[in-house]
């Protein structure tokens, strides 16, 4: 679908570099956010992002096939999350999809990571 609007995933680049510090309500999610991340594997954060985006999947489908409306829906998923849900969405992601699974399909696609 996200080919369709030609979005790159560039919308979910400031989420992953500052542990979505950015976008909590408070310290609180924060403090949470930033526990979780420097208790878990490096790429957990990319299985949170993964949570948010498969969270919101009816949404982001009603969206118009155009880049701009496309990629302000997908910047703003971040806005209204409930972070604890988030947090065991990722955990069932990475039990599902293992980081060696992603690096197998990145390879299988050639993919650079």
């Amino acid at each position: 679908m996200i080919d369709c609007f030609q979005v790159e995933p560039y919308f979910a680049f400031a989420w992953f570099i500052t542990w979505f510090a950015h976008h909590v309500g408070g310290l609180d999610d924060a403090s949470r956010l930033f526990d979780v991340f420097l208790c878990s594997h490096p790429l957990f954060s990319l299985y949170v992002s993964g949570a948010i985006v498969l969270a919101s999947r009816s949404i982001i489908l009603k969206q118009e096939c155009e880049f701009g409306t496309m990629h302000d829906t997908l910047s703003k998923l971040v806005n209204d999350v409930s972070w604890d849900q988030a947090i065991v969405d990722g955990l069932q992601l990475i039990e599902r999809f293992s980081p060696g699974v992603l690096l197998t399909h990145a390879t299988d696609q050639h993919i650079s990571m």
